[in-house]
């Protein structure tokens, strides 16, 4: 496994070492960078994935010029991205592109740009639509199971129904009511502890 510093025009190496194969590169990038600048006299912009965006890389950075994604599993840019307004986007000289421009002082930096791609929010919005069809089916399916079983009272329902609203993601059972319907009598010989009622839920 090889660190390496390459240049932007044809990709060609210009810093290579050899590294741990358990190597974090969230660890390593910050401090790849530093040495980097020591052995060469290089005043461009460094460019890297979204392992360098990290608060302890940002800190080694200090006066380096530098561009890199900031994963969505950081809380901050994941909260940013679901509550951006709309009027904060200009539009691209790109069709289909537009972006936002963001201060934040997370990590000292002074600076986020958001951009959005409108192919890939439709891609992404398809893509959610069919999860969500189909985590519908399953819920409906799951449901109906549930709906077809009797219960020794209304509380058991009830609790049952809300059991399994619990394990869905994005769906809810709301305004249950139970269908109360008397014992056959062959029930009633065979559970003479239950009571005269069974509750099944209904939708």
């Amino acid at each position: 496994m090889m660190n390496r510093v390459c240049w932007d025009d044809g990709a060609i190496p210009a810093f290579i070492e050899m590294a741990d194969g358990n190597q974090s590169d969230k660890t390593r990038f910050g401090a790849l960078m530093q040495e980097f600048k020591h052995q060469w006299e290089f005043d461009g912009l460094y460019v890297s994935d979204g392992a360098l965006y990290s608060a302890d890389n940002l800190a080694r950075l200090t006066g380096l010029e530098w561009l890199t994604r900031v994963p969505l599993t950081n809380k901050v840019a994941s909260h940013l991205v679901e509550h951006l307004s709309e009027d904060a986007f200009i539009s691209l000289d790109v069709e289909g592109y537009r972006f936002a421009t963001v201060c934040t002082h997370y990590g000292n930096v002074p600076r986020w740009v958001v951009i959005e791609s409108e192919a890939r929010l439709q891609s992404d919005l398809k893509r959610w639509g069919q999860t969500l069809e189909a985590s519908e089916r399953s819920a409906q399916s799951a449901w109906k199971t549930l709906s077809s079983v009797s219960f020794a009272c209304e509380a058991d329902a009830i609790e049952a129904a809300q059991r399994l609203s619990q394990q869905w993601s994005w769906h809810r059972l709301e305004h249950l009511s139970v269908e109360q319907h008397p014992h056959s009598d062959a029930l009633i010989q065979a559970q003479q502890t239950l009571p005269n009622q069974v509750g099944k839920p209904t939708q």
